[in-house]
């Protein structure tokens, strides 16, 4: 079931009218309970609409999750008791904590890469003159799964690190775990975060509610006109790059960074209108990253629950930033080797992430050496360094991006151009115009941006229609981080 969809209209307003209808209750723990119960049910529905049989994995990870949160607290809690330093880290602890990690990363393993590392595997030993034969699986990746279970991993995590108690209420862990507007493609939630939320009395907020309302359907505009009137575009530049003229070829790149952008951030929208709506507020995970200055201020801004996710939980672990710029570099490179191989189990991925590394380590060193600082020529430059690293991301391997690459940099070698439509210009315009307003106003008073006036009920609705309009007639276009 897609934000996006007919089908999900009637399916949000059920959900909100009987959880709302609930609330005289839940002033009771057994009221606040069912109510959670409920978010429970709706997002496991929400996610049979994908394929029911996947979810004995989220109900998997969920039991092991919450029964090894216990089990790391009671040996933290013994050890404490045993040992008078309040730093010391329980091994039995410890050994808890390889459970959720080998549980959740296998799990993401077989479902994800078995088949990238039998090819690597097999490849390997073929460059070395060595023939293998190996049979490839047929694995259908779970929707979200690459989500879920790091949101899983935080709240053992926490726990082994002493930052969060372990909860005793399975019906409020297993919401954390599977809420539905979050489920499939974020933000990622940490278990401190959200699953307080879920344990105290909501109570209905008519401006929360319409406030979810106005960005929920700003997401769905920059989704369904922005992002997927882009996609139709460069798609077809994707597919024969050779057949284009090299400028066309470059604008394919860019309509991609924007498409990938209006895609993303608009389902980021949805799914913190959605979350909004039965009282519960989802993290940021978007900062208008086009306006960064660099290649780390980009990375502060893009995706920020998972890097927030990566920096917390491997990058520190790896010792960060404090063992000179040589050891900063190495630390950076293998955390965007890995977020590239999250994304997807392919060398491109691989060579999108570890691109971004090495120019972020030049960015790193470029900062600390030269004091210059030109706003809107930074903007630029790392606009153009993000859209040819996206080639990386957009293209199906190595072999296509290379071919990619050539195509633009090869002028007149293709007669083909592209044509953006007055429509598509309009809502470029609309999109980059608010969030440069979003951008002048942060800068100069310090204030947490807010949508502007004109997205009032008949903004809302204006964009709405149009929506409908553009969209008539037409399937749902799946967002493209579903595919992780």
């Amino acid at each position: 079931m897609l934000f996006n969809s007919i089908e999900f209209l009637p399916f949000v307003i059920t959900v909100f009218a009987l959880y709302w209808a609930m609330n005289r209750w839940t002033a009771t723990e057994s009221g606040l309970r069912l109510q959670n119960l409920l978010l429970l049910v709706a997002s496991y529905v929400f996610y049979a609409c994908w394929d029911w049989r996947f979810l004995s994995l989220i109900a998997f990870s969920t039991l092991v999750d919450y029964f090894v949160g216990g089990q790391i607290a009671k040996a933290n809690t013994q050890q404490l008791h045993d040992n008078a330093r309040p730093e010391a880290r329980s091994p039995l602890a410890r050994r808890w904590l390889i459970v959720s990690l080998l549980t959740n990363l296998g799990l993401l393993a077989v479902f994800k890469y078995t088949n990238f590392f039998l090819e690597s595997w097999v490849s390997a030993w073929s460059s070395m003159g060595v023939e293998m034969q190996v049979t490839t699986w047929q694995i259908i990746l779970p929707v979200g799964i690459s989500f879920y279970t790091f949101q899983t991993l935080s709240y053992s995590i926490d726990i082994y690190r002493r930052k969060l108690e372990p909860t005793k209420d399975l019906i409020a862990f297993a919401a954390f775990v599977c809420f539905f507007p979050q489920l499939v493609a974020g933000p990622i939630e940490k278990a401190s975060s959200l699953l307080p939320q879920l344990r105290k009395r909501r109570t209905f907020d008519a401006s929360n509610a319409i406030s979810g309302v106005k960005l929920f359907v700003w997401g769905w505009f920059k989704k369904a006109i922005v992002a997927d009137n882009c996609g139709a575009l460069c798609d077809a530049v994707f597919a024969n790059p050779p057949g284009y003229h090299s400028l066309a070829v470059a604008s394919g790149a860019v309509l991609f960074a924007i498409q990938l952008y209006g895609d993303f951030s608009g389902y980021s929208d949805m799914a913190i209108g959605t979350a909004r709506l039965f009282g519960i507020r989802l993290s940021q995970n978007f900062i208008r990253p086009f306006f960064a200055t660099n290649l780390v201020d980009l990375r502060r801004r893009w995706h920020l629950t998972l890097t927030n996710w990566i920096r917390e939980y491997l990058y520190h672990p790896l010792g960060g930033s404090r063992g000179g710029l040589a050891r900063t570099g190495l630390n950076i490179l293998i955390v965007y080797a890995l977020s590239g191989l999250w994304h997807g189990p392919a060398w491109n991925w691989v060579a999108w992430g570890l691109s971004h590394g090495i120019l972020t380590i030049l960015t790193i060193f470029f900062l600390r050496t030269v004091k210059l600082r030109v706003p809107l020529l930074g903007v630029l430059l790392t606009f153009s360094l993000y859209v040819a690293c996206i080639v990386f991301f957009r293209t199906a391997s190595l072999a296509d991006a290379r071919t990619f690459f050539e195509s633009m940099s090869n002028a007149g070698t293709g007669r083909e151009t592209l044509n953006l439509s007055t429509s598509l210009m309009v809502a470029l315009g609309l999109m980059f115009g608010v969030d440069l307003a979003f951008e002048i106003r942060e800068k100069r008073t310090k204030s947490p941006p807010r949508l502007p006036k004109w997205m009032e009920p008949w903004g809302v609705g204006s964009l709405a229609a149009w929506i409908l309009f553009e969209t008539a007639g037409k399937p749902a276009v799946s967002f493209i981080y579903f595919q992780f």
